[in-house]
C-alpha cells in the first residue's frame, strides 16, 4: 500500500504544504511508502529532498491523467479544493480518497468559473460531489469551523469522529526562549493574499498606536514581500516606529531559525502552531477580506475552542473578553516564559502527528464505503448525459412553442 500525496506546485507554499511534508516524513518512519505528485519546482518537493526523506515522485506540470500511478489498495490524500482538477488527473483510479478540509471558505465559494455554460454546470455538480464525499465518510475536517461549514453546505450532521487536526512534531517540550532587554521581537506568518494581510494590518495598525520603552522589531514571513507593501500603501497603514523586517518564501529550517528568536508570534492555522511548539507565546489572528474593525480583540492560542485555528471575522471576535495589542505586549513582557509554555502544552495535547497518523492509518485499512474518483467520473457523466437531454427536451419545447406563437400570428 502506499500513500499518496497531490500538492499544488511552487506557488502553493503555506498549511497543506507543510502538513504534506511532515507526514510523508513520519510515514517514512513508519516504513511506510509514500509518493509525492508535485511540480519539479514545488515546495513539498524542494523541502523533502531538502531533509534527505524518501519518497517516489510523479511530475504534474499539466492535467494528464495519472490514474495509472495509483492501486486499488492505495490511499490518496488531496487538500487542494479544485476536485474537477483533481478528477482530471485522478478520473480513472479506483483507489480510497482521504479529503482533508483545512480552509473552510472554498466551500461556500467553490465555483469560480465566471463564464457561461461552464459555470452553470460547474454549479450544477459541485453539490453532488461534496455529498458524494460527505456520504463516502471521505470528509476529514481540522476544525468545527470546516465541519460547520460543509454541514450548512449540504443540509447535513457530520459526526464528530471525521475531526482530524493539523498534526505538528514537537522535539522537546522546552522553551527555546531568551529575552533581550532593549527591544522586542514580534513575527507574523503567512501568504501574501489578502486575507491573510488584512489580519497583519491591523496589528501594525494597532502597534502605532501603543507607547513602550522597547524596540520593537516586526519580522513578517511571507510569499511576496511586494503585495503586502502595495496594501500598505493603499490603504495608507501607520506602522508608526515599528522596525519591519520582511522574509519571503523561506524553508522549513529557515522559518525556525526566524521563529524562535521571537517573543511575540502573530499567525493562523498551521503558522500559528509553528510559534506554539517552539514555546513561544502565540496570538491565534482570524482572518478577513477587508480592513478589520478599530475594536477588534486579540486571543492567545491555548484560548481557542473546538481546535479552531482563525476564524472568518465576525461579531464573536470583538469580544471585550479578549485582549487589546496593549494587554498583549504588557502581558508578554510580565509572563513571557509561563504563556509560551501555555500555548505549548496545548499545541502538543490538541495536535500529536503520531495520533493523526493512526487516524489516517486506520482509514485506509478499515473503511469498506471508500470515496474515489473513478466512481465519481461515472456519476458526473451518467448526470451530464441527464441533464443535457433535459436541456434538449426543454430547447425542443420551446422551439416548438416558439414555432405555435408563430403560426398563430399568422
Amino acid at each position: 500500500m502506499t500513500y499518496n500525496f497531490l500538492s499544488g506546485g511552487k506557488n502553493h507554499g503555506g498549511g497543506a504544504q507543510s502538513i504534506q511534508v511532515l507526514l510523508i516524513k513520519e510515514l517514512s518512519k513508519r516504513g511506510k511508502k509514500c509518493r509525492l505528485f508535485d511540480t519539479k519546482d514545488g515546495s513539498v518537493y524542494a523541502e523533502l529532498l531538502l531533509n534527505q526523506i524518501s519518497f517516489d515522485f510523479v511530475e504534474t506540470s499539466n492535467f494528464f491523467d495519472r490514474s495509472s500511478m495509483l492501486n486499488s489498495n492505495d490511499l490518496l490524500i488531496v487538500f487542494d479544493t479544485n476536485l474537477f482538477g483533481n478528477i482530471a488527473l485522478f478520473g480513472n483510479s479506483d483507489c480510497k480518497v482521504l479529503v482533508w478540509e483545512i480552509f473552510f471558505p472554498w466551500v461556500n465559494r467553490f465555483v469560480r468559473y465566471k463564464h457561461m455554460p461552464i459555470r452553470y454546470f460547474a454549479a450544477k455538480y459541485e453539490k453532488l460531489i461534496l455529498n458524494e464525499i460527505s456520504q463516502r465518510d471521505a470528509f476529514f475536517f481540522i476544525d468545527n469551523l470546516g465541519k460547520e461549514a460543509v454541514e450548512r453546505r449540504l443540509g447535513v450532521t457530520i459526526h464528530d469522529k471525521f475531526y482530524l487536526p493539523i498534526p505538528i512534531k514537537i522535539n522537546n517540550k522546552t522553551s527555546v526562549l531568551t529575552q533581550d532587554k532593549n527591544q522586542i521581537v514580534l513575527s507574523y506568518v503567512g501568504r501574501s493574499v489578502d486575507w491573510k494581510v488584512y489580519p497583519l494590518l491591523k496589528i501594525f495598525t494597532d502597534l502605532s498606536k501603543i507607547n513602550i520603552n522597547k524596540k520593537i522589531v516586526f519580522n513578517v514571513i511571507c510569499t511576496n514581500r511586494g503585495y503586502i507593501e502595495k496594501m500598505i500603501a493603499d490603504y495608507n497603514i501607520h506602522t508608526g516606529l515599528v522596525e519591519i523586517r520582511f522574509f519571503e518564501n523561506l524553508n522549513g529550517h529557515e522559518l525556525v531559525n526566524i521563529l524562535q528568536n521571537s517573543d511575540l508570534h502573530f499567525a493562523m492555522g498551521t503558522a500559528a502552531l509553528d510559534g506554539a511548539k517552539l514555546g513561544i507565546p502565540t496570538v491565534l489572528m482570524d482572518f478577513s477580506y477587508s480592513l478589520f474593525p478599530n475594536n477588534y480583540f486579540y486571543s492567545w492560542l491555548f484560548e481557542s475552542k473546538k481546535l479552531n485555528l482563525g476564524n472568518e471575522l465576525i461579531k464573536e471576535s470583538l469580544s471585550p473578553e479578549n485582549h487589546t495589542m496593549e494587554e498583549l505586549i504588557i502581558q508578554c513582557l510580565d509572563k513571557k516564559f509561563e504563556i509560551g509554555n501555555n500555548c505549548l502544552e496545548y499545541a502538543a495535547q490538541n495536535y500529536s502527528v503520531d495520533v493523526v497518523i493512526d487516524k489516517i492509518e486506520s482509514y485506509a485499512k478499515n473503511n469498506s464505503t471508500y470515496f474515489n474518483f473513478r466512481n465519481i467520473s461515472k456519476l458526473l457523466i451518467t448526470k451530464h448525459l441527464i441533464l443535457l437531454k433535459r436541456i434538449n427536451l426543454i430547447s425542443l419545447s420551446s422551439t416548438l412553442f416558439s414555432i405555435r406563437g408563430l403560426l398563430q400570428i399568422k
